[in-house]
């Protein structure tokens, strides 16, 4: 079981970020690398359709996703410190349950108004039996999730970072074949397809090996301490306790509302802006991501573990720490990589993606700055939604996604890509002052759980 004591804790998200740097440093180079091969052989409008559609599948994944990996990290951390085996399982069957329960719904519906998808992205009608077998991704997306929650419950982020390069070994291996080959767009698409397939289903098998050891170590402390433990209610779909419905509802309305920096962006600009606009801006979000991903993929992911240990057990102090320190040294790290993207950014993407796309220069350096923004407050979301506060979340996040909405359509007009960066930050300046109310009453002093 995780333990959390001692003086420094605000060190441990960057120690299990460290866990995570290697896959996602490889993560990071190969996707730079097959991101070059995709916009030298497609162009800029065939890269745009290849981003409009994995984009409309990953902005149905937050429209129909639990985000589980929430919930299994919040209340799976009470039935670890119970060492109830029984009531841990139940938990993780109901969050499979409904997650491939949501997926399917999503890769139906999809299918069904494929034609009408295709219209309003300005996308080939050509491709509408590939955009169908690409959304049957979506219910292994969601179930992987579960996995997910499962290593970051137990401290597991070293297996989350072999995990994370498999989807881009295969990337970079598949689109570096069809680049030397003269690949089609199809045939990306199927290779993006099977990389995010076989990802997640790693995932899965990591995950469900992981916690057959656990549960093994729970039932046999449990047994040793002659534990006695409350029979779990039958039923696929039945809460395995009160309130989990309530929870796993505000996640999923959170998720949906935090797709605006990443997946609503291009979709949106797609329709507004055609797919030659759209693969512009994918390319400005790959290499903001050198800035982004490091506190979004892993400092984030890492400070959920230890901010729902914290919430378990108390210490308002420790978690005034957590939430400032971080903030602090992420934010300063940001800002001295957003100096040397604005350096040498212009270069590098002519260099790498041609010159075709340089276009996405201006609008690369609105982003970057924006995880700036990010990064000095990116503690106080898991500080609210591992303390169960998900209204304040979802209030926060709907707020600033409205706003993101009607700027990034407005300003676009006006501005073109540019507007769409100007929304992202309008957009992670509004969510930083709204979530920052409730958080005070939870850093304060005398703060209480």
């Amino acid at each position: 079981m995780l333990e959390i004591s001692g003086q420094k804790v605000w060190h441990r998200p960057f120690k299990n970020a460290g866990k995570l740097l290697v896959g996602r440093g490889v993560q990071g180079v190969l996707s730079i690398a097959y991101l070059a091969f995709a916009t030298r052989t497609l162009g800029a409008i065939d890269f745009g359709v290849l981003t409009l559609i994995h984009s409309s599948i990953l902005l149905l994944r937050h429209v129909f996703g639990f985000q589980s990996w929430q919930m299994v990290l919040r209340f799976g951390a009470k039935a670890l410190e119970a060492k109830d085996a029984a009531h841990m399982l139940k938990l993780i069957f109901f969050a499979a349950s409904i997650e491939f329960a949501a997926g399917f719904i999503g890769f139906v519906g999809l299918c069904i108004f494929s034609a009408e998808v295709l219209d309003v992205l300005n996308i080939y009608k050509w491709l509408k039996p590939m955009l169908c077998i690409y959304a049957s991704m979506l219910v292994v997306l969601l179930v992987s999730d579960v996995g997910l929650g499962i290593l970051r419950l137990t401290n597991r982020h070293d297996f989350i970072s072999w995990q994370v390069v498999i989807e881009p070994i295969i990337r970079f291996f598949g689109a570096g074949a069809l680049f030397l080959f003269g690949g089609t767009l199809t045939q990306f698409l199927w290779v993006w397809f099977i990389a995010g397939i076989a990802s997640r289903i790693g995932l899965i098998l990591i995950a469900g090996a992981n916690l057959k050891t656990h549960i093994k170590t729970i039932r046999k402390d449990a047994k040793l301490e002659n534990l006695a433990i409350p029979p779990i209610q039958k039923g696929k779909f039945r809460s395995p306790q009160e309130g989990l419905w309530k929870y796993v509802i505000g996640t999923n309305v959170d998720y949906a509302l935090s797709l605006g920096i990443t997946q609503l962006g291009p979709v949106l600009i797609g329709g507004a802006l055609g797919p030659a606009a759209a693969g512009l801006y994918r390319v400005a979000q790959q290499f903001a991501n050198i800035i982004g991903h490091p506190i979004g993929k892993m400092l984030l992911p890492a400070i959920y573990t230890d901010m729902t240990w914290l919430n378990a057990k108390g210490g308002a102090a420790d978690r005034r720490n957590m939430v400032f320190k971080t903030g602090l040294v992420a934010g300063a790290g940001a800002c001295v990589a957003v100096a040397i993207l604005a350096l040498f950014g212009k270069p590098l993407i002519g260099l790498i993606a041609g010159h075709e796309f340089e276009g996405a220069y201006g609008v690369m350096l609105v982003l970057a700055f924006s995880t700036v923004v990010g990064a000095l407050s990116f503690a106080l979301e898991p500080l609210l939604m591992t303390a169960g506060k998900v209204k304040q979340v979802i209030g926060a996040r709907l707020i600033a996604t409205v706003a993101y909405i009607i700027m990034l359509l407005w300003w676009a007009e006006v501005w073109g890509l540019m507007g769409a960066g100007y929304a992202v930050l309008a957009r992670a300046l509004i969510f930083i002052v709204f979530a920052w109310i409730p958080s005070r009453k939870l850093l304060a002093k005398e703060a209480t759980l």
